[in-house]
């Protein structure tokens, strides 16, 4: 008899010195939609195929019985369990952006999580991209200076997934 853990898929793309990732993925069910989540960096890499983060293993929580795959991408490829620590390697990678559109754009649903962010986030095409699939867009909340915010450990009680956009002035609103 088979299950759905016979057919899992788990892949993560990473330079050959493995201090960038570029993308995660798992499929458990390709019949199901795909969710694409928008992180700030990947905190470190876990040589266990199928074992995710403590923060991801939570969005993960909000979303595992409607889709049937993840693909995770961060604004910044560099792995570091500190944001501080590559605050001096912010840049708009082109090399990376190609794994953001083309999760972004095979996506049926979008979750932004990052928290503030002033580098890519300013990026034409990074925007336009959000722009064109402001129907894909959920996140949790918006910092104060109205970023999709991370939350360390998302609670299915205390939060849920809401429709947001990103209107013409490059800020995420919240859809009331």
């Amino acid at each position: 008899m088979s299950d759905m853990w016979d057919k899992i898929v788990a892949r993560n793309i990473c330079d050959e010195t493995k201090l960038h990732r570029y993308n995660l993925y798992r499929e458990w069910d390709g019949n199901k939609p795909k969710a694409t989540i928008i992180m700030y960096n990947p905190a470190r890499l876990n040589p266990h195929a199928f074992r995710l983060g403590s923060t991801l293993s939570k969005v993960f929580e909000h979303i595992e019985d409607k889709f049937g795959s993840i693909e995770v991408v961060n604004l910044y490829p560099m792995v570091s369990p500190k944001k501080d620590d590559i605050k001096h390697d912010r840049y708009f990678d082109e090399y990376n952006f190609t794994f953001i559109h083309d999760a972004v754009v095979k996506a049926d649903e979008v979750i932004l999580f990052w928290g503030n962010d002033s580098v890519t986030t300013k990026n034409e095409d990074f925007l336009n991209l959000l722009r064109d699939n402001n129907h894909k867009l959920k996140c949790f909340r918006l910092t104060k200076s109205k970023q999709p915010d991370y939350i360390l450990s998302p609670n299915k009680v205390l939060h849920t997934l809401k429709k947001c956009y990103l209107n013409k002035n490059g800020k995420f609103e919240i859809f009331q």
